[in-house]
Order: C-alpha cells, then structure tokens, then sequence
C-alpha cells in the first residue's frame, strides 16, 4: 500500500508571513539553522508577528545539515522548559526536519526512533503543541512558503533506525 499525505494549508507568495499574526497560542519556539534567517531580517519580522498574535517566542539555532538524534533531543529538551504551543521550522529543510521530529517527541517522549519511523504508526499529534514550518524559497530568498500542521519522515543522522523518506 502507498500512501500521499499533505499538510492541511500551505500558504505562498507575497504576504504569506501575515498568516503569523492570525496563530492562537501562548508561547512559539523557532527552530533555526545558521545566520542567514537572522541577517535578513526574517527572523525579527517572524518574531514581531507572532508578538503581535500574543506570542511569546523562543529560537533553537545552530541546526546543521543531517540533524543528530542529540540535536533533536536536546531541542526537545528546549521545548520540554518552555512548553510552546508552536513548534516553528524556519528556512532550509534541516531545520524544517529537526523541528517537526522535536515535536514528534515533545508530543511522545517515550517514543523511540524506531518506533517513530514506522510507517502509518505515528501516535496523535497536537495534543501539545501544533507545528509549523516556512521554507524559504531557494530560487527566490526573500519568498517563504508556510505548511501548518506537517509532518514528513526525513533521514536523521547518527542513529541505527533513521526516520527515512
């Protein structure tokens, strides 16, 4: 059996951050890669958008490519503190990837990897916290693309049972 599963919105094209304003919640984590959200000024603007909604926000920087299974827990040890009620991947796919599977297990903690990426299998989410990611658009920098509510199994580094696409 296959299977095609796609997130519930997806947002795009110019004015696609506003829909940050319009998020119910308390509190947001942002989970970055390296520097270059921050020197373009998206990250400021991200952050004074969810100010806007009432947002609190918190950012879990440094992804690299391949996220380890230590980063991911060491990111939900992050979320753990804080208690988001919005996991957030902002930019490339690594840190899209690292958020979406702390969520995964800020949600289950006592979910294992391999347990994880068992296809069809995956326990209830957004009991917690929802998720979020916005790709930044490689051909056009300053133009993101927001999917709420995602969740793709992606390769995890340095773990004998990767979660794999």
């Amino acid at each position: 059996m296959n299977r095609f599963t796609i997130p519930r919105d997806i947002y795009y094209g110019h004015g696609a951050l506003e829909i940050l304003k319009t998020l119910e919640g308390k509190r947001a984590v942002l989970v970055i890669g390296g520097g270059s959200v921050k020197a373009s000024g998206k990250l400021a603007q991200i952050e004074s958008m969810l100010a806007e909604a009432g947002i609190e926000t918190r950012v879990i920087e440094g992804i690299i490519s391949e996220p380890t299974v230590a980063m991911v827990m060491e990111g939900v040890k992050a979320l753990n503190e804080f208690q988001p009620d919005w996991v957030i991947g902002i930019g490339g796919g690594s840190p899209m990837d690292a958020a979406k599977a702390m969520w995964v297990f800020y949600e289950h903690p006592q979910l294992t990897f391999e347990e994880a990426s068992r296809p069809f299998t995956m326990p209830k989410l957004r009991t917690k916290a929802n998720s979020s990611v916005f790709r930044r658009q490689a051909a056009a920098p300053r133009k993101f693309q927001i999917c709420r509510s995602s969740l793709t199994r992606k390769r995890v580094s340095n773990t004998p049972s990767p979660i794999s696409s």
